[in-house]
């Protein structure tokens, strides 16, 4: 299982199989441990990254988002939703701190491995549902669509983003929503 496969690493270096779906940007390779992380998450129903400040918990998500868009695509894994040119576009939702929404932006356009479209929902409501449309919607090429958006813009829009399927959700400092005492809960 997965314990066991950590504690091969952490005690022997010992690295899991790679996906043969693997792909990584020769420049921005990931470390070991992230490579790790990665190939133990690929599929699951959740995952959680405890991994310390600064260690690239954020280059692990891009990398899942791709490797199961790819995937999905190959029809490994099921959902997504189809493209006129006959491939599936995955459809993730990645919840985050407002003050780090710019950043996982970036992110997708540093580490993603795969063509996909990346937005961050703001905005009025009617351009929150606008962009939550145009998001959805297949684009030929496409193998993922990753909607970014802060915690409190989920809460105010979240009667909309909670009628689609999402194939995966993220959500980065979960610590922000963990007391179920709170509204943010």
């Amino acid at each position: 299982g997965i314990a066991e496969q950590v504690a091969a690493f952490k005690l022997e270096g010992k690295e899991p199989r790679l996906h043969a779906l693997w792909r990584e940007r020769a420049a921005r390779r990931l470390a070991p441990y992230q490579r790790v992380a990665v190939t133990l998450s690929l599929g699951t129903r959740a995952f959680a990254l405890f991994m310390d400040r600064g260690t690239g918990k954020t280059p692990c998500a891009v990398q899942r988002v791709c490797m199961e868009a790819l995937m999905t695509d190959a029809g490994e894994l099921p959902g997504g939703v189809q493209r006129k040119d006959g491939g599936k576009m995955m459809r993730v939702l990645v919840a985050v701190p407002t003050q780090v929404r710019l950043n996982w932006q970036r992110e997708f356009d540093k580490f993603a491995t795969v063509k996909g479209k990346v937005s961050v929902l703001r905005g009025e409501l009617h351009t929150r549902v606008k962009r939550i449309a145009e998001m959805i919607a297949p684009e030929d090429g496409m193998l993922f669509s990753a909607t970014i958006v802060g915690y409190d813009t989920l809460a105010r829009t979240c009667d909309y983003l909670s009628l689609l399927e999402w194939d995966l959700v993220v959500c980065d400092e979960s610590h922000n929503y963990k007391d179920p005492r709170t509204g943010r809960w």
